[in-house]
């Protein structure tokens, strides 16, 4: 039974979002209306870590932030890699025990 799927860890979802749009010196606001969102609730939601953009707006985000999704979402990227260097290391393991 082997899950495709990373397991999601709360601290993954920590992100630079609020320290880059801080940067910029545009507020939430701001930003809910380049996405044309009625509201800051999922720009506060992705910033805080409760929720995680879609491909579309991660790109989106990339753009407006000068960031690539791995400067956004460092401890996110950095699980990935572990996790896949640890699934081609498994592989290969099995391959040699065959």
């Amino acid at each position: 039974n082997h899950n495709n799927s990373m397991n999601f860890k709360p601290y993954i979802a920590t992100n630079t979002m609020r320290a880059r749009r801080m940067m910029l010196g545009i507020r939430q606001q701001d930003v809910a209306d380049i996405f044309e969102f009625s509201s800051t609730d999922r720009i506060s939601h992705w910033e805080n870590g409760r929720a995680m953009p879609s491909l579309p707006n991660l790109f989106l985000l990339c753009a407006l932030y000068h960031a690539t999704p791995q400067e956004l979402y460092h401890e996110f990227f950095k699980e990935a890699n572990n996790e896949i260097q640890t699934r081609v290391l498994n592989r290969k393991s099995n391959q040699s025990n065959k």
